[in-house]
């Protein structure tokens, strides 16, 4: 399964938001920097689905806001 990500760092609470079918809002308490926000994006998808972080993976927007993420096995 592919979902499209928005993602805002910074926030001051955490949190996973469906959007719209396949696109979603999460909000880290991560700063962008050395890749903190896209491990913690990982974590937060791995607890939303219930699925473990080996199985997700960042295709697209490595260092911006808007992600292309595969779920492994999640169909």
């Amino acid at each position: 399964m592919y979902i499209n990500v928005k993602v805002i760092p910074n926030s001051k609470v955490e949190k996973i938001e469906e959007v719209k079918p396949l696109y979603y809002k999460i909000k880290t308490l991560k700063a962008p920097v050395k890749g903190e926000a896209n491990k913690d994006v990982i974590r937060i998808i791995s607890e939303h689905f219930d699925i473990k972080r080996k199985d997700i993976k960042i295709l697209n927007g490595h260092t911006n806001g808007e992600k292309l993420i595969k779920i492994k096995d999640l169909d």
